[in-house]
């Protein structure tokens, strides 16, 4: 049996919606075959195998598009960021390019005082907040 050229045609055209209806084909004569073996009416088996070929060729073809869709993206995605640090290796804006960090004694007091300026903030803050919560509740 030879395929008509235009099915072949319309195959080259769309080849995610024609694997989708492959898999509803074959999904459809699998489910009819087995509702005939399970001794159903011929029409019941019929519209059993429709059902099924609907399900099955617009759930392949929908995980196809959004796969499809989501490969491309992610590949425009590393394409872009890949140009981007080319660039900026290559006009020198790429931070601490050609640094080595020497963590130093000074540098971990320095970290050190840091967080406990930080802390003292938050302490602050949280100090005023309480005192401002309170204010509500004295009537003048």
């Amino acid at each position: 049996m030879a395929i008509p050229l235009t099915i072949l045609k319309a195959i080259a055209k769309n080849p995610m919606r024609s694997i989708g209806f492959g898999a509803g084909a074959y999904s459809a004569v699998t489910d009819f075959e087995d509702s005939i073996q399970s001794g159903n009416s011929v029409p019941s088996a019929l519209l059993t195998a429709g059902a099924s070929a609907i399900v099955y060729s617009n759930l392949v073809t929908g995980t196809l598009a959004t796969v499809g869709t989501l490969g491309s993206a992610a590949y425009d995605f590393y394409q872009n960021e890949s140009m981007d640090l080319r660039q900026q290796t290559q006009n020198g804006q790429v931070p601490f390019l050609n640094t080595n960090f020497q963590d130093t004694q000074q540098y971990a007091t320095m970290r050190q005082a840091g967080m406990a300026i930080a802390k003292k903030s938050d302490y602050t803050l949280q100090q005023s907040l309480l005192g401002n919560e309170a204010k509500f509740l004295h009537r003048e």
